[in-house]
Order: structure tokens, then sequence, then C-alpha cells
């Protein structure tokens, strides 16, 4: 008898004692201090029968070997691929074009030099929408909702094309959410709210004097005021706001200042209304990634010290909503959606409908060579090779991943960083993962009074 290799502990900063995850099972504990001690130690004989077998049916600990419980995770993982391949989520890029100038944009070199941007037409809005319903049934999937993504997906320019993107699809049945700067959000006034543009993430980076160094109009405007009355319009309109605060080694202690003007402005307290913070990527070279984290996780930390004896709860994230949602899922007892074999979408399940005509699996994979996997304009064609390449990466085609207790959680990590980091993209992108998984484990932990009794998830064979 051993301890499983997929056994997660997550010590509770906040509280004391510690929360058992089970990286198959999908089974959640929280236990204390001197029962995790014990579990580490293999102390078997300080527990009782009746504690060894409730252990056990967890899966906690294990009288298979290693390598059975790697051939459990295999099979578990072959019949989530299998779900996963019955599904399907779509991203619509409008233009590739943007009316900021953010110097930490991953896009910038699609723009480098004056290149031109191009947007679609009403004409490659329609192939797409064809697009979009060959590849569901391709899949046998029924998708309900678009995310809409840029460039800067809402331009007051574009507004023509999105009209027609919005009457369209709400016609075929789609719901939409957009990635925006939130500068123009107002010239879409008539296309918010419940059933037709319904959540937005905008982002604001600090407060004025910060938030307006990093992000600008091209002739070095600031934009905070106009993107705080947008924020407002969203809100009062019932969209779902999600605000993103980049954060970087020169504006991290600015963080604490842009959250009491949100509760001046009487944000946190609003129902629609969520706020994460997200390490600027590359910030310092990658050597800094992981310390920028965890000063971020820290920080995140001693912000919600400060307001969660007011609002009752968390005020503010740490990025990372895939995981953040898989977190979710898992405490919910929503097996099949917490525990999956790709990181996200873009080794999954998603297809990115670009306004270069192209067809992605990643919204990062926009215009890096060997990213595009088909084209929809002016008819759907895919490249099956590249496009199973990309959903064939994930954590059971990586042998380091297979006996990783994180599997199911990071599963492989990020495709476009490690090819970025220049180890290939076949190979695993861990980037501080277990330190960023303990802190959504005891964000969403915070939230429940008693874990105890979530029930063991037979269904997925452990």
């Amino acid at each position: 008898m051993r301890l499983s290799s997929y056994t997660i502990f997550v010590p509770l900063e906040r509280t004391g004692g510690t929360v058992l995850v089970h990286g198959i099972s999908g089974a959640v504990d929280r236990v204390g201090g001197d029962w995790a001690r014990n579990m580490r130690a293999m102390r078997w004989d300080l527990f009782s029968e009746q504690d060894l077998a409730y252990m056990m049916r967890r899966g906690y600990i294990t009288r298979k070997t290693v390598a059975e419980e790697r051939e459990t995770a295999l099979r578990i993982g072959r019949r989530l691929r299998d779900r996963a391949a019955h599904s399907a989520s779509f991203i619509l890029v409008p233009t590739l074009g943007c009316n900021l100038g953010c110097a930490y944009c991953f896009q910038n070199f699609l723009r480098a030099g004056g290149a031109a941007s191009p947007s679609l037409s009403t004409e490659m809005a329609d192939a797409a929408f064809r697009a979009m319903a060959a590849l569901q049934k391709r899949r046998g999937a029924r998708v309900s909702r678009i995310l809409l993504f840029g460039g800067e997906p809402l331009l007051a320019a574009n507004r023509p094309v999105l009209e027609h993107v919005f009457r369209r699809g709400m016609e075929l049945g789609y719901r939409f959410d957009a990635v925006t700067n939130g500068t123009e959000l107002h010239h879409f006034r008539g296309w918010l709210g419940p059933g037709r543009l319904e959540s937005v993430q905008i982002t604001l980076d600090g407060p004025p004097e910060v938030h307006d160094r990093q992000r600008r109009t091209p002739d070095g405007r600031g934009t905070y005021w106009r993107i705080k009355r947008n924020v407002d319009l969203a809100l009062a309109q019932g969209v779902r706001v999600s605000l993103r605060v980049n954060a970087g080694w020169e504006s991290l202690g600015s963080v604490p200042d842009l959250v009491a003007e949100f509760d001046r402005y009487g944000w946190l307290g609003h129902g629609l209304f969520a706020a994460y913070c997200a390490p600027i990527r590359g910030e310092g070279g990658q050597g800094e990634s992981a310390r920028l984290q965890r000063a971020v996780i820290r920080l995140v930390r001693e912000v919600n010290a400060v307001y969660r004896p007011r609002f009752g709860r968390d005020v503010l994230a740490v990025a990372g909503g895939a995981l953040r949602r898989k977190v979710a899922h898992l405490l919910g007892e929503r097996l099949l959606a917490a525990l999956t074999p790709a990181y996200c979408g873009a080794h999954l399940n998603m297809f990115v409908l670009a306004a270069d005509g192209g067809v992605y699996t990643c919204w990062e994979a926009i215009g890096v060579p060997g990213g595009r996997v088909g084209r929809f304009w002016p008819e759907l064609e895919l490249d099956e090779d590249r496009l199973g390449r990309w959903l064939e990466r994930h954590g059971l085609s990586i042998p380091a991943c297979q006996t990783c207790r994180y599997v199911f959680f990071c599963s492989g990590g990020c495709g476009i960083r490690a090819l970025q980091r220049g180890d290939g993209f076949d190979s695993a992108f861990c980037d501080g993962f277990a330190e960023l998984f303990r802190c959504h484990v005891e964000q969403a932990v915070a939230l429940r009074d008693d874990l105890s009794g979530v029930p063991v998830h037979r269904e997925l064979g452990y």
C-alpha cells in the first residue's frame, strides 16, 4: 500500500488544514494538518481501518503499482478524449486591427511596419456561419455561443458587419461573448444584454495614471475613463463583466489602489462583475515568469484579506480562467467537465475563424507558421494533418505528463508557449502550474464551508 502518484496536497494558508485532490478519481476532501503529514510519511499504522478504506476508495492511497496507475490514467484519458471529440466551441475574429498600441500585446507582430489588418466582410461572415454549421455536424455537437476576439473585435468602424454578425447569429440561435478593450463598446449599446452580447472581458491595468501609460491610443491619449464609462454601461444593461488586470513588476504595486477604485464605483458588490489579475507574459524574461506569478498570487491573497470581511468572499482572482472553471466544476461534482486531457480548447474542441479567412484552433496561432489548420473562405477546407497535430497534443501524448498528478488539469500546458520556448510543440510547458493550481483550489474552497462527503466518481472507473 502506498500514497497514490496522483494525490495532490493543497495547504490552506488562511484557515489551516489541507485539501486533498486526486488527479484521476476527482475526489476532494478537507483534512487536518496531522492527517496530511501522516499521509505524506505513509504512516498507515496511525490510521484506523475505516479511514484507510475511505482513502483507498477515494484513490489517495493504492495497492496499484506506478505502472498500473499510469495505465488507469491512460484508460480514463481515452474515455475523456472520446467525449471531447463530440464537442466544439467557436471564436470569431472580425478584424486583426486594433485602435490601441499596448507594448505587451502578443499580436503586435501582425501589425508591424504598418501592415494592413484584414477585416470580415458580410460575405465572409456568412461563410463563417456556414463553416460553423459544418463543423458542428462533423463533430456531432451543438454550439450556442460565439466568442468575439481580435485585434479589437468591437471597433466602431466595423459596426455594419458586426451588426450583420449579431443579427444573423441570433437568427441561428447563437448568443455572444467578447474579449474587448472596451474603448468603443458604447457604439454597440443596442446589442448589449441578455440574448445578445451577454458577457465581455475588459482590461484595466491600474489606476488612471498607470493604465494610461500602458493602454493608450496610437496618438498617446489615455483610455481609462472611456473604459470605466463603458463598464458602467455594460453592467447597467445586464452584461456580465470580467475585468482583467495585467500586472508587471512596475505596475504590481498599484493593483490594491485599482481594486479600491472598483470598490468606490460600486463594482465589487455588483452581481455581474468579477475581476482577476494576470502576470504580463515574458515580463523580465522567461526566467522571471514564475517569480512574477508567485508575486501576483501573494498580492491577490493580501487584497482579498482586506475585502473578505466586508463582502464575505474573495473580490480578486488569479488569471487562469480555464483552470478556474475546472476547479469550480471539480468542487461542484461535475467531474467530466473538471478533468480534461487537454490544457485548453486549442487542443480539444476549439475552432477560431479569423478575418484572414483562416481556421485555427488557437487565437495565439494566428499568423504563426504552422498555426493555420484550414480556411473557411470562400468554403470550408481543413488540413487534416495540421488539425490532428493540434488536437493530439495533450497530457496523454506527452510521456512526462502521463505520471504527473496534474495530468487532467495541466495536460501538458500551452502548446504555443512550448513552441515559443524552443523545446518543441510536443513538449510539456509546466510554467509553475502546481502553485497556480493550489491558489485556485484555495480560492474556490474559501467559498465552501464543508467539503466532506463529495461522492466518489465511479463512472470513470478508477
